[in-house]
């Protein structure tokens, strides 16, 4: 029943359907997979690691694995970026590469980021699990074969304006809708991916419990996602500790909620996990999904060239 419910979900994305874009509960330490107006907008070489492993309980389900590195390159006037995704749906296996470059400026009492990143998602299809036992095609819709991919170029553009006390960013993915069909496709050529337009915004806030000493630092923070058909809206609270551990609870409208924990493990590297609970019809008792995992690593440091020591010099003509 599972595999039935896997099958009839994911196979309902061939075609010219909208697809929601990869979602993570921990997005307040990933924004730049988002929007890359965030690139390198906090001055220094991070590089994250993200794994999902969504929906525990269904066969096919996402499992996700998102890495990104940003630089900030002060001749640049901002930053570089590169991402990589790996995700397996169902039947699908996807893989996105891209670069992107943000200009960073002084606005006000922050730093204001305006992104834009290039690159391609590549789309595979394992048609051999619903091959009939002769090893034909009951569905000439369905692409045949083991390598049935598509390939789609993907665009996408970001403002981003972090203070010290709270951020806010717009961003757009998928700006051109890029269409591909898959190779290797059946007669009717009626197999392909098409990229919908979606809009982020995210926004937080950092309140300070204690100002006198800032031990306890707590950041509400809201994230919305659409393609102007479906909508989706993560509300989350995190309480940072010393600057050490935080906790954090979180809600996805009519899907889940989350509960977070972190770990400065050093200065420079972070640690996260959040689990979340699934509230929507997937949950479906001891037949649906128990949950979703996902872990994060961070790590960030700068590279700092001392100043050159000043230098004196005698002229011996001037000693006599």
């Amino acid at each position: 029943m599972k595999r039935l419910f896997t099958l009839i979900a994911f196979c309902s994305t061939i075609g010219v359907f909208a697809q929601q874009d990869i979602q993570f509960t921990q997005y307040m330490f990933n924004k730049v997979f988002y929007n890359p107006g965030v690139t390198a907008s906090d001055g220094y070489i991070t590089a994250n690691l993200l794994g999902r492993t969504q929906w525990v309980g269904f066969d096919g389900a996402p499992q996700t694995l998102n890495v990104n590195v940003q630089v900030p390159l002060g001749f640049l006037h901002g930053g570089l970026g590169v991402g990589f995704v790996k995700e397996e749906i169902g039947f699908f296996n996807n893989t996105t590469f891209k670069l992107s470059y943000a200009y960073q400026a002084i606005v006000g009492d922050g730093v204001l980021g305006i992104g834009i990143s290039g690159g391609f998602n590549s789309q595979g299809l394992n048609s051999t699990d619903w091959l009939l036992p002769n090893g034909t095609n009951s569905d000439n819709f369905v692409p045949d074969g083991d390598d049935a991919s598509a390939f789609t170029p993907d665009i996408a553009f970001g403002a981003y304006y972090r203070t010290n006390d709270y951020y806010v960013g717009l961003s757009t993915s998928h700006l051109t809708e890029f269409e591909s069909d898959f190779n290797n496709v059946s007669e009717f050529n009626a197999s392909r991916v098409k990229q919908e337009r979606h809009y982020y915004f995210m926004a937080g806030y950092d309140f300070v419990l204690d100002p006198a000493i800032e031990t306890w630092i707590l950041t509400p923070s809201v994230f919305v996602k659409t393609d102007l058909i479906s909508t989706q809206v993560d509300i989350n609270a995190t309480v940072l500790y010393n600057s050490k551990i935080w906790l954090g609870l979180g809600y996805r409208l009519d899907d889940a909620f989350a509960v977070l924990f972190g770990y400065n493990l050093t200065e420079d590297l972070r640690f996260g996990y959040s689990y979340d609970v699934t509230t929507s019809k997937l949950s479906g008792g001891s037949n649906g999904s128990s949950g979703s995992h996902e872990v994060m690593l961070s790590y960030k440091f700068k590279i700092e060239i001392p100043p050159r020591p000043p230098q004196r010099y005698v002229d011996p003509r001037f000693l006599e």
